[in-house]
């Protein structure tokens, strides 16, 4: 079993860092070797039990038949990650494959959408940084679920998808980026992207929380970086919080 079918259940997976069951299950069975091999060269009985069962036994055909299925696992993980040779393995090292597993995972069955909104393995920064409702509103937008006209109408609220003000589909990009009803809040909020220490484009991913692209000579700065995205968070939960009073998202 993978990662969900639902479109919304993986992207809310992905912004929590939550690892799929087949990931969880192959941490914690790289974890629970390297501590009984840990565990045997202390001396502890049980431990080396397990250990001498599987320096001796190459195929899951041969063995002890409660060893069995477990060799045939373990068998099916060195064929699937070439960097499983020995025991005990490194924390780092099994926090290196599984984070390459959850990544990849996450690449094969994610959309382009998912993706644009978090391009990177860890918990998105809004979940540390920004405050109810804040959280609740920008996580709706990352998530495609924000209450825009044109969802209104999928919920069947409204008997139109068009905005009240403009005329046109109200979809999100429309709400976001041209609706006249925000012109004053999205007018703000772009000043002060522009007025931080190089300026941002008020786009999408930034209103999704994704740190603004670093200038050159910057990618090094970590502190600086951080200041910057806590900054352009601060400013576009202002905007989404001025439309969220005006039409709730």
């Amino acid at each position: 079993m993978g990662l969900p079918r639902s479109a919304s259940a993986v992207g809310a997976l992905w912004h929590c860092d939550v690892p799929s069951l087949p990931t969880t299950k192959l941490t914690l069975m790289l974890q629970c070797i390297s501590r009984a091999y840990v565990s045997a060269s202390k001396g502890n009985a049980l431990p080396q039990l397990l250990v001498n069962d599987l320096r001796s036994v190459a195929s899951d055909t041969k063995g002890p038949f409660y060893c069995r299925p477990f060799l045939h696992e373990l068998n099916e993980i060195k064929k699937k990650h070439p960097e499983v040779t020995s025991f005990p393995m490194s924390k780092a090292s099994i926090k290196a494959i599984s984070e390459k597993v959850h990544k990849s995972e996450w690449v094969a069955q994610s959309t382009v959408k998912h993706r644009r909104a978090k391009p990177s393995v860890g918990v998105s920064a809004f979940f540390k940084r920004d405050a109810k409702p804040t959280l609740c509103i920008r996580s709706r937008i990352c998530f495609g679920v924000a209450l825009t006209p044109q969802r209104h109408h999928l919920y069947k609220h409204t008997p139109t998808p068009l905005c009240s003000s403009c005329g046109v589909v109200g979809d999100l990009d429309h709400v976001l980026f041209h609706c006249k009803l925000y012109a004053f809040a999205r007018g703000k909020c772009e000043s002060e992207l522009q007025q931080l220490y190089f300026p941002v484009q008020l786009t999408r991913e930034v209103i999704y929380g994704v740190p603004p692209p670093a200038p050159r000579g910057f990618s090094d700065e970590r502190a600086f970086l951080s200041d910057m995205h806590a900054r352009c968070l601060k400013a576009t939960s202002n905007f989404i919080n001025t439309i969220n009073g005006i039409n709730r998202l």
